[in-house]
């Protein structure tokens, strides 16, 4: 079982891994599609 038990034990903390990656991965790119509305938002401000 120790074999079996360890690689079920390792892919559950890829998974976390990957699942934690993907958000950050998801909440830098909304970050950054934020500052960029921020920015065309100013830059409209600034023009009128």
């Amino acid at each position: 079982c120790n074999q079996a038990c360890s690689s079920a034990s390792s892919t559950d903390i890829h998974v976390d891994d990957y699942a934690s990656a993907q958000k950050s991965i998801a909440i830098a790119a909304s970050r950054l599609t934020d500052e960029q509305m921020v920015r065309r938002i100013k830059e409209k401000n600034d023009y009128y």
